[in-house]
């Protein structure tokens, strides 16, 4: 051994390795809370429902959390593909903390796991700050019954969004309305009923329909806030429908409403059968 090597003491060695153990944990931790969104919850599961604009000529993106996660392919075969918006297809509440949280059909959830709730800020995280200029709409699913959904908060993040289709403040969302909002127009929506009743099983099922039954319950339409840029307040509330994503719509709506007629340039209405068949 030479006279000047130095051999280090096995207390020193396992300080050093403890040290190491320590800095890698701390590593794993960083990067596993970047992967959490707001409220905790899991952003790599909330990617997975994650359908950006694809083919030459889109615009439209989707985070589509329903059960049978097909709102892109019914839009499409509706015409809307272009329309510089991003559709959020889900649940939405508030949650303990007074914040509005989106969450997933609980279809999407393991079992026995606990329900992911993300945040506005969650969304705009998704989307990408490059892709925040290129949404013009919202249009949100998600219930509202406790009246916690911001549109100022939605706008924060999603600045150049200047059109909001939402379930009303005290309303639920149901997916009959939702899809009416976004695929006829605002004056040809129908009225939606539920009432429940007996299969041939003898269990009870929930029934939607055009002609109510005693003790129906009718469905509450959506509504659109549309807003000038870096403006807070909406310069117009109304019944969502077709016409606020519909770039050529809107010019043949303004054309309908100096009185003259161009219903033959409207697309055909797609009847409420079809949209709960799809």
């Amino acid at each position: 051994m030479l006279p000047d090597e130095h051999i280090q003491p096995p207390v020193a060695r396992s300080a050093t390795f403890l040290v190491l153990i320590f800095l890698i944990s701390l590593a794993l931790t960083v990067k596993a809370t970047d992967q959490r969104g707001e409220f905790g919850a899991d952003l790599r599961f909330l990617s997975s429902f994650w359908k950006p604009a694809q083919a030459p000529g889109e615009s439209n993106y989707f985070v589509d959390m329903w059960e049978a996660q097909n709102l892109r392919a019914i839009l499409a075969l509706n015409g809307l593909t272009n329309n510089h918006t991003l559709f959020v297809n889900c649940h939405g509440k508030r949650i303990s903390n007074g914040r509005f949280a989106f969450y997933p059909h609980q279809s999407l959830v393991k079992a026995g796991s606990l329900i992911p709730y993300y945040s506005v800020g969650d969304l705009a995280t998704l989307v990408g700050r490059d892709r925040l200029p290129d949404i013009h709409n919202l249009v949100l699913a998600a219930c509202n019954a406790e009246g916690a959904l911001s549109t100022r908060e939605l706008r924060q993040f999603f600045p150049h969004a200047t059109n909001i289709v939402h379930c009303m403040e005290g309303e639920l969302g149901y997916q009959p309305m939702f899809l009416q909002a976004i695929i006829n127009y605002s004056w040809t929506v129908k009225p939606v009923y539920e009432w429940s009743e007996r299969n041939e099983k003898g269990e009870l099922q929930y029934v939607t329909g055009h002609n109510p039954v005693h003790g129906a319950k009718r469905l509450a339409p959506y509504t659109a806030e549309l807003f000038c840029p870096g403006v807070d307040k909406p310069f117009r509330v109304q019944r969502a429908g077709r016409e606020i994503l519909d770039h050529d719509c809107q010019q043949t709506v303004g054309a309908r409403r100096d009185g003259r007629d161009h219903s033959r340039t409207l697309p055909p209405v797609t009847p409420l059968w079809v949209i709960l068949q799809i």
